[in-house]
């Protein structure tokens, strides 16, 4: 739910056209209550007598359940900065749509490696070093955007306020990435520990 989200979400970004917002807020509610369930299960579980393993793998699964969480977030975030653009008639220059599209196919390769590998609880300290190399190209590609974008300010080629639904897109990206290591880190911390 959370991939269909941020993939919905995006779209709707470098589209201009908010045709699944229903879908998105649905499935959001669903991402609350099942992160809202799991965890209530992962506390009970918690306080059973378990392994040290098991108890440190329970940790990284309510770990990895929070920044899932905090992900679906930002998806549902980027559909309200689209829903905001559309009702104010802002539409990014193709340059803008270019910069998103690039980091947004940065962000959904780390994110669908780092929740493949936290599924099969297999990631080597290379594999971790490789997903966090991705992740620092993102930030790399965020500063160069916001450049970028002061840039086009600067040239007339945009408005101060499309800027700044622009740089809460950026962030906004950033972020996912950034949680999308920590689900990475949780499989690293449980293979290490097995």
């Amino acid at each position: 739910l959370v991939r269909t989200n941020l993939n919905l979400a995006t779209g709707a970004l470098l589209t201009g056209r908010v045709a699944d917002a229903k879908q998105i807020e649905e499935n959001e509610s669903v991402i609350d209550y099942l992160t809202d369930a799991i965890s209530d299960f992962l506390v009970k579980l918690n306080v059973q007598e378990m392994s040290d393993r098991d108890a440190q793998y329970v940790n990284h699964v309510f770990q990895a359940l929070s920044d899932l969480e905090r992900i679906g977030d930002y998806a549902e975030h980027l559909l309200h900065l689209c829903e905001r653009c559309t009702e104010k008639d802002i539409a990014y220059s193709d340059a803008a749509r270019q910069e998103v599209l690039d980091m947004y196919h940065n962000v959904q390769s780390l994110y669908s490696a780092a929740v493949a590998k936290f599924y099969s609880q297999d990631l080597s300290m290379d594999g971790l070093k490789h997903l966090a190399r991705l992740e620092r190209e993102n930030r790399k590609k965020i500063r160069q955007s916001q450049q970028n974008h002061m840039n086009r300010l600067r040239a007339g080629e945009c408005s101060a306020e499309a800027g700044i639904m622009f740089g809460e897109v950026l962030i906004s990206l950033n972020r996912i990435g950034g949680h999308s290591i920590n689900i990475a880190e949780a499989a690293v911390l449980q293979t290490a520990e097995s």
